[in-house]
């Protein structure tokens, strides 16, 4: 589960200090950015070290009126976070937006980014302690399960240049004796593969 973060006008927070109510913590917020509409989603903790976090949080940005689909990006951050465990809330204070990227529209995130930095509230935001902890250890979660290691070995390439049949072997060829006669034969394979007493291969298989 995502972190509830309330964020929202410096003006109205400068009219009502900071409470614990559940209109305080609704999500998506809108953020007013001149002639476009910016609202930011719940955001995901990534890292916390003692009192100082760090998380990113998508955001949609489109016009503030039509039926135009928005674009969407990603704002990063970081703060402080003081935690009343009675209260079950965080107090998060020096808000620091880091960077936002916005894919399909790289000329908007700088925009974005300071339409975010002009509406962060100067008292700080409310976080529920909580879905702070869940959005965390979601992200530690998901941070082990990325690491896979992987392997890519390069393989063994053989070229010929006159035509050629790959017999399969299971190992190193086991080789057997035929009776009533002088070969022996790799039992550890699907072909008829032969060897006489001075080396020389023979091969059946596929019709050769």
């Amino acid at each position: 589960m995502a972190a509830c973060l309330a964020f929202g006008l410096a003006s109205a927070h400068a009219a009502n200090p900071p409470a614990s109510s559940a209109t305080q913590l609704n999500w998506p917020r809108e953020l007013d950015a001149a002639d476009q509409r910016i609202e930011m989603y719940q955001p995901q903790i990534e890292s916390w070290n003692g009192n100082r976090i760090a998380g990113r949080a998508a955001v949609a940005v489109g016009a503030v009126s039509g039926n135009a689909a928005p674009t969407y990006g990603v704002a990063h951050f970081t703060a402080t976070a003081d935690i009343d465990k009675s209260a079950g809330l965080v107090h998060l204070s020096d808000i620091q937006i880091a960077d936002v990227s916005v894919p399909t529209d790289a000329n908007v995130a700088s925009k974005v980014k300071s339409a975010i930095v002009a509406h962060l509230p100067a008292q700080g935001m409310t976080v529920s302690l909580d879905q702070l902890q869940t959005s965390y250890a979601v992200s530690k979660q998901l941070d082990q399960s990325a690491r896979v290691a992987v392997q890519n070995p390069v393989p063994n390439i053989v070229f010929e240049s006159t035509p050629t049949i790959l017999v399969m072997l299971d190992g190193d060829p086991a080789w057997r004796a035929v009776s009533g006669s002088s070969y022996q034969r790799a039992i550890n394979s699907r072909a008829m593969l032969l060897k006489d007493g001075a080396g020389h291969l023979y091969l059946n298989a596929s019709g050769y």
